[in-house]
């Protein structure tokens, strides 16, 4: 994993699941980052490090278009997703148009306009990125991202109705077999409401296991369990990874560090100066 990619050459960003250039990004006068480039090699899992306060879940958050970055550029193997340029640095003052608004322009597989879109591959328009998201991208958060009024299965069946050439008379072994795996099994009939943090978590994990996805974002997945069950969800993770899914892991737990093969540690944060 290159944690100092400033170039966003072809060669580097073809070989990358995830790469971001250039990005900033702050709230208010509190700076997280700025000018900050790296890259996640496809077929990895990563752990983002950083003291608390550094900006690790907002990381997560702005890779899953759930946040925006102030400024930067953010692609998915070769397609470009996201751009923002907003010409003012993250402290109020001019900002300059980096690599990230030069890479825009000069496209990274082809020729292309202002706007970013090249011939091959390309940006995305905002139709194109929300399939894109839905096929590729999967999310393990801190909160769950459950339904807390559904059942397990019915939290379960969303990824399952996606899937093609499954029938729904099917839908209830999967989910009987997805919930032994991660030691929840019988419980498919249990309101979300009624379950420990701990089990919502791996709840939330066998829906991730049924959507399969090629990159995991994962927003501290073992906080709320104990030794056991943080191995079984890192277990799962390493299984992804090791089928060529990218799993990129913000934690602050030695053993889930330990557990990926590199790091990619969040940039100091200080206050802006006005």
């Amino acid at each position: 994993m290159d944690n100092s990619n400033t170039n966003g050459s072809d060669s580097q960003a073809q070989k990358a699941a995830i790469t971001v250039l250039d990005a900033s990004k702050s709230f208010g006068r509190h700076v997280l980052w700025r000018d900050w480039s790296f890259s996640v090699p496809s077929g990895s899992m990563t752990a983002v490090t950083g003291p608390s306060g550094a900006g690790k879940t907002t990381l997560i958050n702005c890779l899953g278009l759930l946040e925006d970055f102030n400024q930067g550029t953010l692609y998915y193997g070769d397609k470009l997703v996201l751009e923002v340029d907003s010409g003012v640095g993250v402290d109020g003052k001019a900002g300059k148009k980096g690599k990230a608004g030069k890479a825009a322009e000069a496209g990274k597989t082809g020729k292309t306009g202002k706007t970013g879109k090249t011939s091959e591959g390309g940006k995305l328009s905002a139709q194109d990125r929300r399939a894109f998201f839905k096929d590729t991208l999967g999310f393990l958060f801190q909160n769950y991202g459950l339904v807390d009024s559904w059942t397990v299965r019915q939290n379960l069946e969303v990824p399952l109705k996606m899937r093609k050439g499954l029938a729904r008379k099917d839908y209830p072994s999967v989910c009987r077999d997805v919930l032994k795996r991660v030691g929840l099994e019988g419980m498919e009939k249990e309101k979300i409401y009624t379950l420990s943090g701990g089990e919502q978590q791996r709840v939330a994990l066998a829906r991730l296991m049924l959507k399969k996805p090629t990159i995991i974002l994962a927003d501290e997945p073992t906080s709320s369990l104990d030794a056991a069950n943080s191995r079984m969800v890192m277990e799962v993770l390493r299984e992804f990874a090791d089928q060529g899914a990218t799993v990129l892991i913000s934690t602050h737990g030695q053993e889930a560090i330990d557990a990926c093969d590199g790091t990619l540690r969040i940039p100091g944060h200080e206050e802006a100066v006005v």
